[in-house]
């Protein structure tokens, strides 16, 4: 799906679904409080959505040549634009969606049920609009305190990673994954220094990253790099190349990888880029093998199967890492019965909307794999949903995460 299709489609829900509220929310006023229900009620929540609707539609426009230019505008940065209009733009967004996706569920359960719902239609319609009031209540109230949440949290995802056949020195070995950083103006140095505390608290032996260090242009690279050579690691800190990484200078993208190459060396920090590197924990080899898996660059199938082939190779661990969990990366690691294979890149549908019996997300659309742990066959695939924010800079029922995988010999 082109990127121009797919604004068309958010303008157009964003639209849909505030119509489509404001007239339940009217009829519910109507319904409830008929003494202040009237013409001038009407009027002013109709004013009110064609002015935001048009508001919004400007936003958007001005939001995507912020994102998608290399440059960085005054208003990108400051703290009363983006506490003033960029959060309650989205914030009114999501509420409107997430109220919507409700009001349509019980529409269709009306369809279901229409007979019923025609012969006793009075005290369904006072039933309805009770219902709609608290949906109303709660979500005005959930979606804002749910962001901030999301933002502010870093939740520790403790894994025990069994093997029988793993060496007793590997025993309790802990490997600390972490993903899509994308310092920026919203993942600021409070928010990273935040971050990087809460890892080394963990005290890991071995930390992987699967990419996405910044969001775009060159004013966070070195931040970036700095907090993330603050984290204390016995066995060092590897990364392999994320989307954004390429995104630094849009025109020119080996300047961007070699841009934040360059970064992170300074701070002891190897960014891979389709390489195997083996790391001896004392007598026994862990072997971690670095994909390049991008909207930018993707691997070829040789270049995998010859980058993978285990060749009788005597590693006691062996650790997949790439930024997006693709079908054909995910089929290899199987194949090669890979131990772990880590991903990003989802940031576990950063925008996910509660509905009945399954969360809603639009990274499903792109992979299944959106989250969590997912056990295929002999390998362990974990999809981490990581820290930063892309596009909308909020999150929404997904809170950032580390994930903590302690080796454990069985």
């Amino acid at each position: 799906m082109s990127f121009t299709i797919l604004v068309a489609i958010t303008i157009a829900l964003a639209i849909i679904s505030q119509l489509y509220c404001a007239k339940k929310v009217i009829s519910t006023i109507k319904q409830l409080f008929p003494s202040i229900y009237g013409r001038k009620t009407k009027i002013g929540i109709t004013v009110f959505l064609i002015i935001f609707n048009v508001y919004f539609i400007l936003f958007i426009l001005f939001w995507i040549r912020v994102t998608f230019s290399a440059s960085s505008y005054p208003l990108q940065n400051s703290f009363t634009f983006n506490f003033l209009v960029v959060y309650p733009t989205f914030m009114i967004f999501l509420i409107t969606l997430q109220i919507g996706l409700f009001l349509l569920l019980f529409d269709i359960i009306k369809l279901v049920f229409l007979p019923l719902y025609l012969s006793k239609k009075e005290i369904w319609k006072s039933l309805e609009a009770k219902i709609i009031l608290v949906l109303v209540v709660f979500f005005m109230i959930y979606v804002p305190v749910r962001i901030i949440v999301d933002y502010n949290v870093f939740p520790v995802k403790k894994v025990d990673y069994k093997k029988q056949s793993l060496p007793e020195e590997m025993n309790d070995f802990k490997i600390l994954f972490i993903s899509d950083i994308h310092a920026d103006q919203f993942t600021n140095e409070n928010r990273l220094g935040r971050f990087i505390d809460k890892v080394n608290l963990n005290k890991p032996d071995l930390v992987l990253i699967a990419g996405d260090l910044i969001t775009k242009g060159n004013s966070y690279i070195n931040m970036s790099a700095e907090f993330l050579g603050r984290i204390k690691s016995n066995y060092g800190i590897y990364t392999c190349i994320g989307d954004h990484d390429h995104w630094v200078y849009r025109e020119d993208r080996r300047r961007s990888v070699r841009e934040i190459t360059q970064a992170l060396k300074k701070y002891g920090i190897p960014m891979l880029d389709n390489q195997n590197l083996t790391l001896n924990v004392r007598s026994s080899k862990l072997l971690l093998t670095f994909v390049t898996n991008t909207y930018a660059e993707r691997i070829t199938p040789g270049m995998l199967n010859e980058l993978t082939q285990n060749d009788g190779k005597s590693d006691n661990l062996r650790i997949l890492i790439t930024h997006q969990p693709s079908n054909f990366v995910i089929n290899r690691a199987v194949e090669e019965k890979y131990d772990l294979m880590l991903a990003g890149h989802t940031h576990g549908g950063q925008i996910t909307f509660l509905f009945p019996f399954i969360n809603l997300t639009p990274t499903y659309i792109e992979t299944k794999y959106v989250k969590g742990a997912f056990r295929l066959k002999d390998t362990l695939l974990y999809v981490t949903r990581g820290l930063g924010m892309s596009v909308i800079p909020l999150r929404y029922n997904s809170s950032p995460e580390i994930v903590v995988f302690t080796l454990k010999r069985t």
